[in-house]
């Protein structure tokens, strides 16, 4: 089994084009973290035998569902929704102080990285994917909410997802949990007064944003599979469904409002 996770916005300085994707193992081995186009993606992926992908991005746009709440048993202390918008997943995962942008209900109301995301889904899907959870088929599509796992494995808002301390907390989250990448502890073991000072970083081995978000898919697809019960699936299957970590889940985390201010900007691209 190959855990595939995909982050389909572009990074800064890098073509409109590319995408970021990480691949897992099932003993949490780093197959593959590498840029490249759909088309790239879709070789890597047709190439598996068993696959599981997790793309960071909404499936399709709101359909404009009335609210209902599955999930109001386990928190039912969530905080108010000021606007009531966009899919049934995102006003939960709002409501539970998780965030989410919110997803128009027309395409082309949609920012761009969100369209990738609606083609990439399609992509898959024409290669033979089913959506999760589907217990007899070989390749599983689902969509996942990053900034949640992170925030779900921290038990509390992490930092900032581009600055460099926000990267080394979601890197050692991620090695924390057995994830073959490098400890980011490394980083301060070769820090000296004479490379600060000069502004010699050893950012090698400290991945981008994008890199880890890709990865974050990666785990939550990964524990989806191997352990289901660790996991929740958010919103309605018509519009589609968010999976995300139960993890240190807390009815309030009083430090979001509404959405990460790191993903705000992603409404606009």
């Amino acid at each position: 089994m190959v855990c595939i996770g995909v982050y389909p916005a572009p990074q800064p300085g890098k073509g409109r084009g590319l995408l970021t994707y990480a691949a897992l193992d099932q003993n949490l081995k780093l197959l593959a973290l590498s840029q490249g186009s759909a088309e790239d993606l879709k070789a890597y992926a047709s190439g598996q035998s068993t696959a599981v992908t997790a793309i960071n991005s909404p499936r399709r746009p709101s359909l404009s569902l009335p609210q209902i709440n599955p999930q109001a048993g386990f928190f039912p202390e969530t905080s108010p929704v000021k606007k009531v918008r966009g899919r049934m997943a995102d006003r939960q995962l709002r409501e539970h102080n998780l965030g989410h942008p919110v997803t128009p209900n027309s395409e082309e109301l949609c920012p761009a990285w969100m369209r990738h995301g609606f083609r990439l889904f399609d992509r898959f899907k024409s290669l033979g994917y089913q959506d999760y959870p589907e217990e007899s088929g070989p390749f599983q599509l689902m969509e996942v909410y990053t900034q949640a796992t992170f925030t779900l494995l921290c038990g509390e808002p992490p930092l900032p997802r581009k600055s460099l301390e926000g990267r080394l907390q979601r890197q050692l989250l991620l090695n924390d949990k057995d994830i073959d990448i490098p400890d980011p502890m490394r980083f301060f073991e070769e820090v000296t007064r004479y490379r600060l000072r000069n502004g010699i970083l050893p950012l090698k081995e400290v991945y981008l944003p994008a890199e880890l978000d890709a990865l974050a898919a990666a785990y939550t697809a990964w524990l989806a599979v191997t352990n289901p019960q660790s996991v929740m699936l958010y919103g309605d299957e018509r519009e589609g469904q968010v999976v995300v970590p139960v993890g240190l889940m807390l009815p309030k985390l009083a430090h979001i409002d509404q959405i990460a201010p790191e993903y705000a900007h992603l409404d606009n691209d």
